[in-house]
């Protein structure tokens, strides 16, 4: 919220009781300022000061100041807003007295409006006649009407994913902001489009039959003991919760990159790294026994389990993506914006694993892998609502069993120079 200083200034006369003439100076130190209007209700503090010479609190003490908005001049209608103002009196406010204006919350597209403040001095209940011969002895505040992105090139994005190991639910918080500088001529040959996020991907196998596997081994005392082997059907999923920056040039592809077309490509190789905090559960579900055998010669104490059937174990990844053989496409105009972005390249994955010495002491160490991947991302945003939605799909191919990572997310774009205001202080305290 902004802060706004009113102090002030324009010279009259007050005539103490036990001295000659004092002389107090009022004006408005800001002759105009603007607001931007918020989807919520936002209130903004507005401080008055007092500049004076030769002050006399008991002669100060008769006159009061009020705040007041001229609705003759004003455009912003009186349902929208409200002046919280007490009549002051002059002595109080030496060391400054805020007061409030709250504006209504409004996410209609709308033209900006205007408030016009003046000052009024009292004494005895009547107005005191004061000349105003400066150019700021009213304040003029211009209301910035609630807009919709008419950019679409610097935004913020804050909103959650959709988990789809366990059906489409909501989890967990998403955000990102994505900075996307194109060429503007054919003389300037490239841009670049910079994205930093967080984010979840899941990846889901499910086995096509049951597994048979040895749940437990008891004791049955002395020197031998009994094996249960079970049926279950096994599954396997992979959430990742990511943070992650991502560098693409922007290479102009002939017409096809003009800037005055509604539709845009561009060469865009992609450069990107990924610290992936990595959970990996099995479940097995649907468990039947189906054998069991007495072992001689085995001896165990109590019961041994051996398959648990349910099991997470976290571990770190760093990715580090070289997409070589990637394009961007964008089609925006005021009803929508679109953007697709897809890549091949190679892919190195350090992936954290624990290691024993000989000593038997535990150390982390890390694998390095390499493979050829494919990444393919889509999001789409309405400018009026700002709402997003966000789609990704990556997998690695070649050698090993890989599974795919998908990202679904929804979200609200804010344009990066709305931010400043959702973080100020209410007051100037």
């Amino acid at each position: 919220m902004k802060k706004l200083y009113l102090f002030l200034s324009q010279s009259f006369l007050l005539t103490a009781p036990v001295t000659a003439q004092q002389t107090v100076k009022i004006f408005f130190e800001q002759a105009q300022d603007t607001i931007r209007r918020q989807e919520t209700a936002s209130t903004y503090p507005i401080t008055i000061k007092l500049d004076s010479v030769l002050i006399k609190t008991d002669s100060l003490s008769l006159y009061t100041v009020t705040a007041k908005i001229d609705e003759v001049k004003s455009t912003l209608p009186k349902s929208d807003y409200k002046l919280n103002f007490n009549s002051v009196s002059l002595d109080k406010i030496s060391s400054g007295y805020t007061f409030f204006l709250t504006l209504q919350g409004d996410t209609l597209v709308d033209r900006d409006r205007q408030l016009f403040f003046n000052l009024e001095i009292m004494k005895g209940g009547k107005k005191v006649g004061i000349n105003l011969p400066r150019s700021n002895s009213t304040l003029h505040i211009t209301v910035e009407g609630f807009k919709a992105l008419n950019k679409y090139n610097y935004l913020g994005y804050v909103g959650t994913n959709f988990d789809l190991v366990d059906g489409v639910k909501a989890r967990d918080l998403f955000f990102a902001v994505n900075l996307f500088a194109p060429p503007q001529n054919s003389k300037q040959g490239f841009g670049f489009s910079l994205t930093m996020y967080g984010n979840r991907t899941v990846s889901l196998t499910d086995t096509s039959g049951r597994r048979t596997y040895t749940s437990k081994i008891v004791g049955l005392g002395g020197d031998s003991a009994r094996t249960y082997t079970a049926e279950g059907l096994r599954t396997v999923s992979r959430v990742s919760d990511n943070l992650g920056a991502m560098f693409s040039p922007l290479i102009r592809i002939g017409k096809a990159s003009n800037p005055d077309r509604i539709t845009q490509l561009y060469y865009a190789p992609q450069f990107e790294f990924i610290w992936r905090r990595t959970n990996r559960t099995t479940t097995y579900t649907d468990n039947i026994l189906v054998d069991s055998t007495d072992r001689p010669n085995r001896p165990i104490r109590g019961t041994l389990e051996l398959t648990p059937l349910y099991e997470t174990i976290p571990f770190n990844v760093y990715d580090v993506y070289l997409g070589f053989g990637g394009f961007l496409l964008k089609h925006e105009n005021r009803f929508i914006s679109i953007r697709v972005q897809s890549s091949l390249g190679i892919n190195y994955s350090y992936t954290a694993s624990n290691r024993s010495e000989i000593n038997a002491s535990i150390y982390s160490s890390y694998e390095r892998n390499w493979n050829p991947f494919f990444y393919a991302r889509a999001w789409v945003t309405e400018p009026i609502s700002g709402l997003t939605f966000g789609a990704e799909v990556s997998n690695n191919f070649g050698k090993g069993n890989y599974r795919p990572y998908y990202n679904v997310t929804l979200s609200k774009a804010i344009n990066l120079n709305a931010l400043g205001a959702i973080f100020q202080p209410v007051t100037s305290r």
